[in-house]
């Protein structure tokens, strides 16, 4: 996300965090601490188009199985069932800090 892009959303904000000519307020909390307030909304979009996906979990695992003619079917189910039997708060958390690290990085 650009700067631009993180001021255009703080504009939706409900808070005066810009003053009526559009220059972001001297007194507001993002202005005081741009920095943090950029990462915040940056992990929140992402966090906002995370949980907004799908899980395709499923797919991934069918083109795996077609790619991978050598596996049979009973080492696919096992793996599947191994992956539904772990804690999704684990999983989703390394992916989610991958990305926010890259995503911050960016900013």
């Amino acid at each position: 996300m650009s700067l631009d892009e993180i001021k255009q959303s703080w504009r939706m904000s409900k808070n005066k965090i810009f003053d009526e000519n559009g220059v972001l307020n001297v007194n507001s909390v993002h202005a005081r601490f741009m920095a943090e307030a950029c990462k915040k909304t940056v992990i929140n979009r992402t966090c906002k188009r995370i949980t907004n996906s799908s899980n395709d979990r499923g797919v991934y695992m069918r083109i795996d199985m077609e790619a991978e003619e050598s596996i049979n079917e009973e080492e696919v189910r096992d793996l599947m069932e191994q992956q539904d039997t772990q804690s999704s708060p684990e999983v989703v958390t390394e992916e989610f800090i991958k990305e926010l690290e890259l995503e911050i990085a960016e900013v």
